[in-house]
C-alpha cells in the first residue's frame, strides 16, 4: 500500500475527519497536504517538492480548492468526474481511482468483477444522480414544478445550491463515461454522449405518468448492438414495478444485463461525503480491476493508441425503441386525424393511444394555465431519428397542435 498524501481538501473537512476516525483510518487523518491549504492538526501542508518526494497516492476533491501543479503523485484517486475522464484520455487508467468519482454506484463494479468470470456486460442502465432522483420524487409527491421541488430538497440538504449540472444531466452523463469505460472496455469521451436533462418535464408529465402506473426517471444508458456501444443520458418512462423506477430520495441505482441474459441490480445511498469517502478509500486499499476485455469493434470503427475501443463507438446509432408522446390539440376531432396521419406516413406505429381525462373536469392546464385537449401516444419501437422526423412535420405543418413530452420508454 503507498503512501497517500492529499492533493487538497474538500469543503466538508469536518466530515472527512470525522468518518475518517470512524473507519479506523488513522493514517489518512495525519497525512500530508499539498502546500496552501489552511490546515489544522493533525494534518499539515508540505511544500511541493516535500510532498511529491514522500506521496506515491494523491487524494483529489473537485470542490476543494484546485492543486495548481506541474506534476502529479504516480497514483491519483479522485472524486472529480471530469479529472478522471481527462486522466482516461491520457491512458492513464491504471493510475487513476474512479470509485469516489462514479458515486453511489460504484459497488456495481464488484458485482460485476471482471475477474469472477462473468459473461460480458450487455447493456447498463443506470440512475447515477441522487439529485436528480429527488427532484423527480418530489414532484412526485407534492404535483410542483422542477423548480419548486429543487428548492425543497435544496433546504433539505439533498441537493447544492448550484444544481444546474444536475439538472441538465451532465453529471450523469460524466459518472456514466467511468462506469461505462470499466463495465465495456472502452475509452469515453463524455462529451461524446448524448445528453437530454430534466428542465423539459411538468407536473403534468408526472401526472400522468402516475395514472399510467409508471414512473419518470433520469437514466445514463450504455447497449451494446451490432453497431457498436451507444450510450445517452435522458428522462425515461419506467413502469413502476421496475427496480429503477423505485429507486426514491437519497438513493442511486444500476441495473447491469449480461451476455447470457442473467442481469444484476444494485442500489444504495446517493452520492455524498461518505460515500465519495468510502469510495476513494476502496481505491487506495484495492484499486479497481480494468474493464473486461473491450467488445470487437465493427469495421473501421476507431481504437485509441492504448488500444482499447475508441469513444467513437457512442455514435453508433441506438437500437429501437418506444416513445410516450404528448400532445396539445386545439378542434381534437379534426386536428387527431391530422398527427395521426403524419405518425403513419413516417412509419411510427402506434402501440396505444388516450385521451387524457381529469375526474370528469376536462383536460388539465399546462404549465402556462391553458387548458386543451390532449393526445397521449406510445409508439411501437422505432428509431429516434425517424421519430424526431415526424414530430418536426407536425410542428411545422398542424398549427393546432403542439408537441409537449417525447419520452422514451422501458419496458
Amino acid at each position: 500500500m503507498s503512501t497517500v498524501g492529499f492533493l487538497n481538501l474538500p469543503s466538508w473537512m469536518v466530515e472527512l475527519r470525522q468518518f475518517l476516525l470512524e473507519q479506523g483510518q488513522t493514517d489518512l487523518v495525519r497525512a500530508p497536504v499539498l502546500g496552501g491549504e489552511d490546515v489544522e492538526r493533525p494534518w499539515a501542508a508540505l511544500a511541493p517538492d516535500e510532498f511529491f518526494a514522500c506521496v506515491e497516492t494523491g487524494l483529489h476533491f473537485p470542490d476543494g480548492r484546485s492543486p495548481v501543479v506541474d506534476r502529479w503523485p504516480a497514483r491519483v484517486i479522485t472524486a472529480d468526474a471530469a479529472l478522471a475522464s481527462r486522466r482516461w484520455r491520457l491512458r492513464q487508467q491504471a493510475t487513476t481511482g474512479v470509485r469516489g468519482a462514479i458515486g453511489g454506484t460504484f459497488p456495481l463494479l464488484d458485482l460485476h468483477h471482471p475477474r469472477a468470470g462473468y459473461p460480458a456486460p450487455r447493456r447498463l442502465l443506470a440512475a447515477p444522480d441522487g439529485v436528480a432522483v429527488a427532484a423527480l420524487t418530489e414532484m412526485e409527491h407534492t404535483g410542483r414544478t422542477l423548480e419548486a421541488a429543487l428548492q425543497d430538497i435544496q433546504w433539505r440538504n439533498l441537493a447544492p445550491g448550484n444544481a444546474t449540472r444536475h439538472l441538465h444531466g451532465l453529471v450523469a452523463r460524466d459518472r456514466l463515461a467511468l462506469l461505462a469505460g470499466l463495465l465495456f472496455g472502452v475509452d469515453v469521451d463524455p462529451d461524446a454522449i448524448p445528453c437530454e436533462g430534466l428542465t423539459r418535464i411538468t407536473p403534468r408529465d408526472v401526472e400522468l405518468a402516475t395514472r399510467l402506473d409508471m414512473t419518470i426517471r433520469l437514466l445514463a444508458a450504455a447497449e451494446l448492438g451490432d453497431g457498436g456501444l451507444s450510450l445517452w443520458v435522458r428522462p425515461v418512462l419506467l413502469p413502476a414495478r421496475y427496480l429503477l423506477a423505485q429507486i426514491r430520495s437519497g438513493s442511486e441505482g444500476a441495473y447491469l444485463q449480461r451476455a447470457d441474459q442473467s442481469s444484476v441490480f444494485y442500489s444504495g445511498p446517493a452520492t455524498g461525503p461518505a460515500v465519495i469517502l468510502r469510495g476513494m478509500i476502496r481505491d487506495w486499499l484495492e484499486p479497481v480491476p480494468m474493464a473486461a476485455p473491450a467488445p470487437t469493434p465493427p469495421a473501421g470503427s476507431a481504437t485509441t493508441e492504448s488500444g482499447r475501443s475508441a469513444a467513437g463507438m457512442v455514435e453508433g446509432a441506438t437500437s429501437p425503441a418506444s416513445f410516450f408522446l404528448r400532445f396539445a390539440l386545439s378542434h381534437f376531432d379534426l386536428t387527431v386525424a391530422q398527427v395521426l396521419n403524419v405518425l403513419a406516413a413516417k412509419g411510427i406505429g402506434i402501440r396505444s393511444l388516450y385521451q387524457p381525462e381529469n375526474g370528469g373536469r376536462g383536460p388539465l392546464p399546462d404549465n402556462a394555465g391553458h387548458s386543451e385537449p390532449e393526445l397521449v401516444v406510445f409508439t411501437r419501437p422505432v428509431e429516434e431519428r425517424h421519430l424526431s422526423e415526424a414530430l418536426r412535420e407536425i410542428r411545422d405543418q398542424i398549427k393546432l397542435a403542439t408537441v409537449k413530452t417525447c419520452l422514451r420508454t422501458e419496458g
